[in-house]
């Protein structure tokens, strides 16, 4: 399949009229193609422990409820809060091999216990994961309410993988979390935004680096630094690696929604950013501001 996409790719590209290259007012034409494609069936899921998590799921047969794809693997969530991972996924050939993979300590109440412990962090009373978010090589998988949990993998992870837990995730009230290939974006109940990663050409939101204090999250980390990219009008500051709450009055884009295009509670928006790395999300701030593109539709959570 890989092979037919770029054969139609370049074909079309000799074309000339279909090149996918910007045009004066930046945007891409679409041209649209037949793809005839088998689709794979993925083996049966195997036998998963009991997670004790006493909600209405319980009595229910185990099955997958969501599935995130990030690059060469499946990440799988059942309605009883078991993890999985789907891999290889490179060809035709590799998934037919491929199986899922358990993930316990993603899963299991007591595995994440001992993450938390090792942070010094307050665990919660009871916990169930009921989100999952995935794009290039990472993943991430969380609960909701006021004592939500947070957990952080990507490709190499595996069934004998700790998660990676970012403390100032833990306990946030988390609602939704996005990811692009080199930044995460994560949304809490009360409507705070928190943005963690790579610059990506200012997707973080957290201002322009030229203008921020040399220390500060999305600055760079010296005085002596950003002159020399001032003066070479080149470079990037480090990532960022503790979610910081964008500034939410520079540089803001205005979408005016009708009533009923409003987003709903525990709603995000998503649509193409101005960032070099994928889709950018689109993140309601206060009121009817939005950041990080020019147009959205609703997904509901």
């Amino acid at each position: 399949m890989g092979a037919h996409s770029e054969r139609v790719n370049t074909e079309m590209d000799e074309q000339g009229d279909k090149k996918a290259l910007p045009l004066d007012d930046d945007t891409i034409p679409c041209v649209t193609w037949e793809l005839a494609a088998d689709p794979v069936r993925l083996p049966s899921l195997p036998i998963l422990p009991d997670l004790h998590t006493h909600g209405d799921d319980d009595e229910k047969p185990t099955q997958l409820i969501e599935i995130a794809g990030l690059d060469g693997h499946l990440i799988g969530l059942t309605n009883k809060g078991h993890v999985l991972k789907f891999g290889n996924l490179d060809s035709e050939t590799t998934s037919s091999q491929g199986r899922w993979e358990y993930l316990p300590a993603f899963s299991e109440f007591e595995r994440i216990q001992i993450e938390y412990r090792k942070l010094d962090l307050d665990s919660p009373q009871t916990m169930k994961i009921t989100h999952i978010s995935a794009n290039f090589n990472h993943f991430i998988v969380y609960s909701t309410g006021s004592s939500s949990v947070v957990l952080i993998g990507d490709t190499s992870t595996d069934v004998d993988s700790d998660p990676k837990v970012i403390p100032e995730l833990q306990n946030k009230s988390i609602i939704s979390v996005v990811l692009g290939d080199y930044h995460s974006v994560a949304l809490t109940a009360g409507g705070k935004v928190l943005t963690w990663g790579d610059y990506s050409a200012g997707a973080l939101g957290l201002g322009d680096p030229a203008t921020l204090t040399p220390g500060t999250p999305g600055a760079f980390d010296s005085q002596e630094r950003r002159s020399v990219a001032l003066e070479r009008s080149w470079g990037r500051p480090p990532r960022v690696e503790v979610p910081t709450e964008p500034d939410t009055e520079e540089d803001a884009v205005t979408i005016e929604l009708e009533p009923e295009d409003r987003p709903l509670p525990h709603s995000i928006l998503r649509g193409r950013g101005r960032g070099r790395h994928g889709h950018a999300p689109i993140i309601p701030t206060s009121g009817l501001e939005f950041r990080y593109g020019f147009a959205a539709q609703r997904r509901d959570q």
